[in-house]
C-alpha cells in the first residue's frame, strides 16, 4: 500500500505497512494497554505498539539472536507515541496530520527511530542470516534454476 506515500504515522501503520498482525495487536496489546492506561485510546495505541515490539524482540530470540527490547520495542513504542501525538494535534487544532507536512513528519519520525530497530538487528547478525531454509527460498531456487539452464552469469 505504498508506505512511502504515508501522510501520517497513523496512515503508515494502520494502512500502508503490512497488516498481518494488526488485529491480534489491537485485541491483545491494545486491550491490555487500554486497561493499564485508565481506559484511554492512548493506552490502547501504546499497548498495541508495545506488543508489536515484543513480537519483534521474541522473533530475534527465537532465532537464537538474543533480545533487545529497549531498542526493538523502543522503535515501536516511540512510533505509538507519534500516533498519539497526531491524535492530540487533531483534538487541539481540528486538523488531522496530512499532506506535505504530514509526509515530512512521518518520514522524519521513521528515520529518527529506525536506527534503533535496524541497529539492533544488525548487531544481532540478522542482516546476514537466512530466515527461511534454502529449500523454501523462492528467489534462491529461481537463481539456481536459471544458472543450471543458462550457465552462471559472470
Amino acid at each position: 500500500e505504498a508506505p512511502w506515500a504515508a501522510s501520517s504515522l497513523a496512515d503508515f501503520w494502520a494502512r500502508r505497512w503490512h497488516q498481518s498482525f494488526r488485529r491480534p495487536f489491537l485485541a491483545l496489546g491494545g486491550a491490555a494497554g487500554r486497561v493499564l492506561g485508565g481506559g484511554t485510546d492512548a493506552g490502547m495505541v501504546l499497548g498495541a505498539f508495545a506488543l508489536s515490539g515484543a513480537l519483534h524482540d521474541w522473533s530475534a530470540w527465537g532465532m537464537a539472536r538474543g533480545t533487545d527490547y529497549a531498542r526493538l520495542g523502543g522503535f515501536f513504542v516511540l512510533n505509538g507515541v507519534g500516533v498519539v501525538l497526531e491524535r492530540m494535534w487533531k483534538r487541539m487544532t481540528g486538523y488531522r496530520v496530512h499532506g506535505w507536512g504530514g509526509w515530512m513528519w512521518t518520514m522524519s519520525c521513521l528515520l529518527v527511530t529506525a536506527h534503533m530497530l535496524i541497529g539492533a538487528w544488525l548487531e544481532m547478525g540478522l542482516a546476514g542470516c537466512h530466515l527461511l531454509p534454502s529449500r523454501m527460498r523462492v528467489g534462491k531456487f529461481l537463481v539456481e534454476w536459471t544458472e543450471r539452464k543458462l550457465g552462471r552469469v559472470q
